[in-house]
């Protein structure tokens, strides 16, 4: 997708270019690690000699906690 301008010089389009490809790169990185999703354990402590784990799957470890806090609403749980 090039155009030619006689306003641009021949280093501005070759500049132009390399943010392009930059920033391209930057989104699909974005983009790759952001979607994908991890096992992250929960460890919920019922009482002084009961606890139980879990295995939450998300996307980051906020959600990762919150779907911990929902299997422990007797405990208190967390992610290790």
């Amino acid at each position: 997708m090039y155009f030619y301008s006689p306003n641009y010089t021949a280093i501005q389009l070759i500049n132009m270019k390399k943010a392009l490809i930059i920033s391209s790169i930057i989104a699909i990185t974005a983009t790759t690690f952001t979607s994908c999703k991890k096992n992250y354990e929960c460890e919920c402590e019922k009482s002084k000699d009961v606890v139980e784990m879990y295995t939450v799957n998300a996307s980051n470890i906020i959600d990762a906690q919150k779907n911990c806090d929902k299997h422990g609403l007797e405990g208190e749980c967390e992610i290790k």
